[in-house]
């Protein structure tokens, strides 16, 4: 991941507001790190998607300027209902011209606060990545036309991407709790709205988390595969 080493940090599910008990994590991974790359190592984080807020970003015939793009992702948010102020920071893009861009932000004190504990043992936080813009950006473009559905499980979500020949098309989220079939039956609804998916990719942070069998069950025609779970670290 990068230069010098890659840590991968999960974190487990949170309110939108927490995210201080996450600080002994963050000071092992560093440990780890340290002992790995040695003083001046630059880092760059993997991280759940419990931390971040996301929002889809339609495409915009009228490119928009480096000044603009925040702009438009903050209204994107807001038309969400995805409340996102001057605490959070917020990195945005278009992969592929003509389709959907995406918006992701963290909150600035996490990130002040992790790159203070990655400091205090000589290393450089270079990058902090949620797992879906992870999967947004380093997702394999895929053959034209063929609609592909990607599934990240954690702990409280699941979150759907649809795309189409490779290229991001829509993304869904789901909350998740108790029962897990319940909330993967809704999503799988809602991500097989249009053509249906000759692909399906599972990714999940922790194994059995989502039954592959209904997947298969519900796409009966797609090709199932299962993803490594460092499979956007790598």
């Amino acid at each position: 991941m990068g230069a010098g080493a890659g840590g991968q940090l999960l974190l487990p599910a949170m309110p939108d507001e927490g995210g201080d008990q996450l600080g002994p994590l963050v000071d092992a991974l560093a440990l780890e790190c340290a002992r790995a790359g040695g003083a001046g190592t630059s880092v760059e984080l993997l991280v759940s998607d419990a931390l971040a807020r996301s929002v889809a970003l339609p495409w915009q015939d009228q490119l928009l300027s480096p000044e603009q793009l925040p702009l438009y992702a903050q209204a994107c948010f807001e038309r969400a209902g995805v409340e996102v102020d001057d605490g959070w920071a917020v990195h945005c893009g278009f992969r592929h011209f003509g389709r959907p861009g995406l918006a992701v932000a963290i909150p600035k004190a996490w990130l002040g606060d992790a790159a203070s504990r990655m400091a205090a043992h000589g290393l450089r936080l270079n990058r902090v990545t949620p797992v879906t813009a992870a999967a947004y950006w380093r997702q394999p473009t895929g053959i034209r036309r063929t609609v592909g559905l990607l599934l990240l499980a954690e702990p409280g979500r699941l979150t759907a991407l649809r795309s189409v020949g490779g290229k991001f098309e829509a993304l869904e989220v789901e909350p998740a709790g108790g029962d897990p079939v319940v909330p993967l039956r809704r999503l799988l609804r809602r991500s097989g709205t249009g053509a249906p998916p000759a692909t399906v990719q599972i990714w999940q942070s922790q194994a059995g988390m989502v039954d592959s069998a209904l997947v298969a069950q519900h796409f009966a025609a797609a090709r199932i595969r299962t993803l490594a779970t460092d499979a956007w670290s790598r």
